[in-house]
């Protein structure tokens, strides 16, 4: 009979049978790969190793050549080649006096200084930033202003750069 704490024989209130660890992995055999590799090199080199038969040996014979002289005379040295005229370079293009909704862009070189009005955003809103900097740290923010109708900005000469995102396009008034 069983006892009143156990509901079958052999029953000991654990889900699962008790853990017991797994058997010891067999001995591995350290010396085969070395061995193996070994034998591979010394097969790769004796095969890589062509031998050629000795070569004939060649018999020198005395020969006497004549060689008449002749004089020739070296045409005159040409004349120095003329340095080549450098071109101009190509006249650098203004910079914008509009700019497209959206993207960074610097000061001098793509936008000119000066002051810039949109119609407002493209679709939910605009947003614009006067940067100090063209490397996108946060730190680089002049000023900026996130709007939903017709903006303003003047944009100085001493800014680095000029960042719009969901803008129509600024044109310059000023």
């Amino acid at each position: 009979m069983t006892p009143p704490n156990q509901p079958w024989p052999g029953y000991t209130g654990l889900p699962y049978p008790p853990y017991q660890p797994p058997a010891p992995a067999p001995a591995r055999r350290r010396w085969v790969w070395p061995v193996v590799s070994g034998a591979a090199f010394f097969l790769g080199a004796s095969i890589g190793t062509v031998s050629t038969p000795a070569e004939p040996a060649v018999q020198a014979a005395e020969t006497v050549v004549q060689v008449e002289t002749t004089t020739v005379t070296a045409a005159p040295p040409a004349a120095p080649a003329r340095p080549a005229t450098p071109k101009p370079p190509a006249p650098k293009p203004a910079a914008a006096t509009t700019i497209p909704g959206d993207g960074t862009f610097a000061v001098g070189a793509e936008v000119q200084p000066g002051m810039y009005r949109t119609a407002g955003p493209a679709s939910y809103g605009c947003y614009w930033e006067r940067l100090s900097g063209l490397s996108g740290g946060f730190d680089q923010v002049l000023a900026n202003e996130y709007a939903s109708g017709p903006m303003t900005v003047t944009i100085r000469p001493s800014d680095k750069g000029f960042k719009t995102s969901g803008c129509q396009e600024w044109r310059k008034v000023g």
